[in-house]
């Protein structure tokens, strides 16, 4: 019972932090001028990948395998799963830009991460493939100074926010996301064990999905409110975040190896999904709800082809 009102705990701050973050960062956008895929990309994304950014330097530095494969499945969640169940709640229309730039900039970037990965065996990440992970993310934040520096929209002077309560209040809503995330995964880790659940089965399913919560509530709640825009840039910006920065960081810190010998079909699944976007969303730049689907779908053979893995 404990443990099943911690999980209903965590969840209810998940959605609540949620709610309150696309909020706040829909008025910070307006506040501030720029686009909510900005406030997206940025802001939201990194607040959302936080978790990973804390298991994947962990690892690093306890020289763990785990670092690598939690990116990998975090990517793979945020494009699938979070992205799927959003178009499936409504239609994600893209910006221009996502579209000719955000989204060719994931997909290079995952290859490239892909391939390094694949190019030592056993699997591997040298320190100087994290420095050229860096260069990536210095590319990205270049993007990110010159969307910022661009000012889309209006500045809202009706009803006036100071800008540090908005960004306040927004980091409240990613703190509710990250602490109720992290409670709803424990507790359903020790409720699944205690209801005698296999670990296997509680690894591939609370802890490969865990700290893909906040971007998967996030994600869901953004599009609830028909916010397409923020809902796009916290996926995209997230998975360059986990790659750039935090595979990159924890690179540098020391080498690390990924705990599956042969992890070809996770590379090219986690590939194959920004590239299946990039071909299918046609000149509307429009992930559908069929498109949603395909993704849920995918995303359950690939979880159940992880499960008989072992």
């Amino acid at each position: 019972m404990l443990y099943l009102l911690t999980l209903f705990l965590g969840l209810f701050l998940l959605v609540k932090g949620a709610n309150i973050t696309i909020d706040g960062a829909s008025k910070l956008a307006k506040r501030l001028g720029v686009s909510e895929l900005f406030i997206g990309l940025s802001i939201v994304s990194v607040g959302t990948s936080l978790p990973e950014l804390v298991v994947s330097v962990r690892a690093a530095v306890l020289n763990s395998g785990v670092s690598i494969s939690n990116i990998m499945g975090s990517n793979i969640a945020n494009l699938a799963l979070a992205l799927g169940l959003a178009a499936t709640v409504h239609p994600i229309h893209l910006e221009n830009s996502s579209f000719k730039y955000e989204l060719p900039f994931c997909t290079l970037l995952s290859i490239v991460f892909g391939t390094m990965v694949l190019w030592h065996t056993p699997p591997i990440l040298v320190r100087w493939e994290g420095y050229i992970l860096l260069l990536f993310l210095a590319a990205f934040l270049w993007y990110l100074y010159k969307m910022g520096t661009k000012k889309t929209v209006h500045l809202e002077t009706e009803n006036d926010h100071k800008v540090w309560k908005l960004v306040m209040i927004t980091a409240l809503g990613l703190a509710g996301v990250m602490i109720g995330g992290d409670m709803a995964v424990k507790s359903a880790v020790k409720f699944a064990k205690a209801a005698g659940i296999t670990e296997t089965l509680i690894g591939v399913s609370a802890i490969a999905i865990g700290t893909s919560l906040p971007e998967i509530v996030t994600t869901v709640t953004a599009m609830l409110k028909k916010r397409s825009s923020l809902a796009f840039g916290n996926i995209i910006g997230s998975n360059v975040i986990n790659i750039a920065l935090i595979m990159g960081v924890s690179a540098t810190i020391r080498p690390i190896g990924l705990d599956v010998e042969k992890p070809i079909v996770d590379v090219l699944y986690m590939i194959s999904l920004p590239v299946f976007l990039l071909l299918t969303m046609g000149e509307r730049k429009t992930i559908s709800k069929g498109m949603g689907v395909l993704l849920l779908t995918s995303y359950t053979f690939y979880m159940t082809y992880v499960f008989f893995r072992g």
